[in-house]
């Protein structure tokens, strides 16, 4: 799923016929859906040039394969920015907002590399910052270049998951 803001030349590697151009990368639209899920993944999906607002949660998975994501910002109040259960994540997001109560990102048994760029995660009340509960087998890396905070509960939960250290000097 490519949003507007991804040059499809590039993203697909597709060459457009002689005589003709494929639409290069403009301005990211917005996905909204007040009270319901931005993002539903599905197996084996590749998200880029996206802003996602106004859903409850932004993406959402279940048993989801592999997920490709980049190019995407998330801007959520009182409801999880990510929601996702068992599967692989790849992703690079730009920013993730999150505000109001509730938990703000939630992976379940959820591997991979995750960036969650430059991030402003804040439960107002009553929820977790971001809980990574298991991530499988194998290595898997998780990076917030913001920060993290509620006012109360706890601002990172890491559970069934062995922990390492960057690399830092």
């Amino acid at each position: 799923f490519f949003g507007g803001g991804v040059d499809l030349a590039s993203a697909s590697g597709i060459a457009a016929p002689s005589g003709s151009t494929l639409p290069g990368a403009g301005s990211r639209p917005t996905v909204t859906n007040a009270g319901s899920t931005g993002i539903s993944l599905a197996m084996g999906n590749t998200v880029r040039g996206l802003n996602i607002g106004s859903s409850s949660p932004g993406i959402l998975g279940n048993t989801f394969g592999t997920a490709t994501v980049s190019d995407l910002s998330i801007t959520i109040v009182n409801a999880r920015a990510m929601d996702l259960s068992n599967g692989t994540l790849n992703a690079t997001f730009t920013a993730i907002a999150k505000g109001g109560s509730g938990d703000g990102i939630v992976l379940n048994n959820v591997a991979g590399d995750v960036d969650f760029g430059t991030s402003t995660i804040t439960s107002t009340s009553s929820g977790r910052g971001i809980i990574l509960d298991g991530t499988g087998t194998g290595t898997s890396t998780f990076t917030v270049g913001g920060s993290v905070t509620t006012a109360e509960g706890t601002a990172v939960s890491i559970s069934d998951a062995t922990l390492g250290s960057g690399g830092g000097g």
